[in-house]
C-alpha cells in the first residue's frame, strides 16, 4: 500500500520536479520495492540456528554441577563466553568451555541478566571440560570436569 501511494505521489508530481518521466520513476520504485522485499525475506529466514552443543552442555551442567566449593548447589550457565575443541574423534568430542554462571536458589540470588552488574554470591566465571558422545539423536554430554553435586 505504501509503495502504491508513493508511486501515485511521484506520478502526480512528475518525479518531484527532477524532470524524470513518470514511467522511469515507477520502474525505479518497483525495483527498489522488490529489493526491499527480498532483503526483508532474507532477514526473516536467516535466523541463527539453535546451538545444540551449548544447550546440551547447559542442561547437563544445570543437572550436575556445583560451584564455589559446594556453596552453589544448583548453578546454571548464564552464557558460554568461549569454547575450544581439545580432542575430537568420530564418536566423541572434548570441549573446554568458559562460561558465566549464577545460582537462582542461592541466598541473595538474582536473575542471570544481572550476573555482571554487581558482585553477588554464586555468580561468576568458570571453565570446565565437557566430553560429548555422538549418537543417533545428536550429541550427549557423558563427562564433565569440576565439582559436581550428589545425585539423588
Amino acid at each position: 500500500m505504501l509503495a502504491a501511494d508513493l508511486i501515485a505521489c511521484l506520478e502526480q508530481n512528475r518525479g518531484i520536479g527532477n524532470g524524470m518521466p513518470a514511467r522511469r520513476t515507477r520502474a525505479r520504485i518497483a525495483r527498489a520495492g522488490a529489493l526491499l522485499a527480498a532483503l526483508v525475506m532474507a532477514g526473516c529466514s536467516s535466523l541463527p540456528p539453535r546451538d545444540d552443543l551449548a544447550a546440551e552442555i547447559a542442561q547437563h551442567y544445570a543437572s550436575h554441577a556445583s560451584e564455589e566449593d559446594g556453596r552453589c548447589a544448583a548453578p546454571e550457565i548464564a552464557t558460554v563466553t568461549k569454547r575450544k575443541v581439545l580432542a575430537s574423534t568420530a564418536r566423541s568430542t572434548t570441549l573446554r568451555v568458559r562460561y558465566s554462571y549464577f545460582d537462582p536458589n542461592a541466598a541473595g540470588a538474582t536473575d542471570w541478566t544481572r550476573v555482571l552488574q554487581a558482585d553477588r554470591p554464586c555468580t561468576g566465571f568458570a571453565e570446565r571440560d565437557f566430553t560429548l558422545a555422538s549418537g543417533p539423536l545428536g550429541y550427549q554430554v557423558v563427562e564433565m570436569s569440576g565439582p559436581v553435586r550428589d545425585q539423588p
